[in-house]
């Protein structure tokens, strides 16, 4: 079949559609009712669209970085907050970080996400938990932020991040041969900056029955996560019942003209060191 005869064979149905199209118009309202649909139909696609898809290939995306990511049901809707029931992410080291009920109400359309490659929302996790051999962290988790990511990368370039932790805890701790009991803390809020992968500290408070203090420092984000380097210091306060109880250990530690307890973290993620610049041995 050559192309006259395609076009030939084409041509009256093409007539046929505008012929009835135009009687269609000629109805009364017919215009009104053409108007309206449109939105309708975008409204429809929009609310219906499997954003389920777009968050599990975003996790799939962020797998790559960490070891393997298990995601449960993802119930994702975008005028009320979205609901994953639980997600455990495996890390090459034997590390688990396990998250549970989890709701969230993310930015998700074409000019922030995909123009933009920006992502800002808020994520409420009920229990999350943190298991490295004998070490465990626990606690619930409430975060808000606006990321910013360069093309091809799931680690943002800039932006900020702010965490508030209630009701956690830390088992497992061992500083210098002292098996430290598990220390509780009703609040942990920080805030932070990222500028050119750079997670900035802007304050960071940790308080409960143990222990006080503040957090300070950053994190170089890298591409693969658990390489990411760190340079944090610990600011303990005097006045912490976990002082009173461990003052053997405590006594060798540097403390500042505050008499606060000064404890610095750096290496990576993957393995951070911890040191007291003054204890003997350093």
């Amino acid at each position: 079949m050559n192309l006259t005869e395609i076009k030939n064979t084409i041509l009256p149905y093409i007539k046929q559609f505008i012929s009835k199209t135009k009687e269609i118009l000629k109805l009364p309202y017919a215009k009104l009712y053409i108007a309206l649909s449109i939105p309708l139909i975008i409204i429809f696609f929009i609310l219906t669209f499997p954003y389920e898809i777009i968050i599990r290939e975003q996790i799939k995306k962020f797998e790559q970085n960490v070891g393997s990511i298990y995601v449960g049901t993802i119930d994702a809707g975008l005028i009320m907050d979205s609901y994953i029931d639980n997600m455990v992410m495996s890390f090459q080291s034997g590390s688990e970080l396990k998250f549970k009920d989890i709701s969230f109400n993310v930015a998700i359309n074409p000019i922030t996400t995909l123009f933009n490659k920006t992502l800002n929302g808020k994520i409420n996790v009920e229990e999350l938990k943190y298991i490295n051999n004998e070490t465990s962290f626990a606690g619930v988790a409430k975060t808000n932020f606006d990321l910013k990511f360069i093309p091809n990368s799931v680690i943002p370039s800039d932006g900020f991040l702010n965490l508030d932790l209630q009701n956690v805890s830390f088992k497992g701790i061992n500083i210098k041969g002292f098996d430290i009991p598990p220390v509780h803390f009703s609040s942990i809020k920080a805030n932070t900056e990222i500028q050119k992968n750079n997670l900035k500290i802007s304050s960071m408070q940790f308080s409960g029955a143990d222990v006080r203090g503040t957090i300070k420092g950053n994190l170089m984000l890298s591409s693969f996560l658990l390489n990411s380097n760190i340079n944090i210091t610990i600011e303990i306060d005097p006045q912490s019942k976990i002082i009173d109880n461990y003052k053997k250990l405590l006594g060798f530690i540097q403390k500042d003209e505050n008499d606060k307890i000064i404890i610095s973290i750096t290496g990576t993620l993957r393995d951070p060191k911890l040191s007291f610049p003054s204890m003997a041995g350093n």
